[in-house]
């Protein structure tokens, strides 16, 4: 998986963008296994969950430590979860305030 996902990275820059990751690696994933319903489709759903965590940590790997890979979308992540916390009615950047020094 993760040389499939490396390879998807390199092939196609429009998986690199954070806004199509899970589309993108859900596809990759029911590649592999295939999409028809069968009996084994409810053994092969145990692993599914598994193969999804284990890609997006790939996909994360990978555009951490090779910056070309990384979309456009990358610097806006910060912008992105600040505006996400606005539309939940959070105080942007509220997470910063509940943090604790519990060594005191």
């Amino acid at each position: 998986m993760r040389e499939t996902i490396l390879d998807y990275l390199q092939k196609y820059p429009e998986f690199r963008e954070r806004r199509n990751k899970n589309k993108w690696i859900a596809g990759i994933v029911l590649k592999k296994y295939g999409v028809e319903i069968t009996p084994e489709l409810k053994s092969q759903l145990a692993h599914l969950g598994t193969d999804l965590m284990n890609a997006d940590r790939y996909w994360r790997m990978h555009t951490a430590e090779t910056p070309q890979l990384r979309g456009n979308d990358w610097e806006t992540k910060d912008i992105v979860e600040q505006n996400k916390e606005i539309e939940l009615g959070y105080e942007p950047r509220y997470h910063e305030d509940t943090k604790h020094n519990y060594h005191d």
